[in-house]
């Protein structure tokens, strides 16, 4: 269930509404419930230690996501130029030859 995981961040932002939804019993007290699958019980807040190495991490994933994504962009271009090129070559052959569709 979502509402059981458990997640540290450095800040929440609080939404309106009750615990009306919040319908999973915590594992270590079970007389107790600990959030649901749309929400989530808040116990305490505080820093967390992994924070900066976390977003080292993120950072450097992004960076190598977005310089393959910046490749596959160019190879795309390329590609379309190409096909773009082929096809009114294509059209331009076809055409005079005769085929009316294909010279349109």
């Amino acid at each position: 269930l979502n509402g059981r995981e458990c997640y540290c961040a450095p800040f929440y932002r609080m939404l309106p509404g009750d615990s009306s939804n919040c319908d999973a019993t915590c594992e270590g007290d079970t007389t107790t419930t600990c959030g649901g699958k749309f929400k989530s019980a808040i116990f305490s807040m505080h820093m967390c230690d992994s924070t900066g190495k976390d977003l080292a991490v993120a950072s450097k994933q992004a960076k190598f996501v977005a310089s393959d994504l910046a490749t596959r962009i160019t190879l795309a271009a390329t590609l379309s130029k190409s096909m773009q090129k082929a096809g009114e070559d294509n059209q331009e052959m076809f055409g005079s030859v005769g085929d009316t569709v294909a010279s349109d």
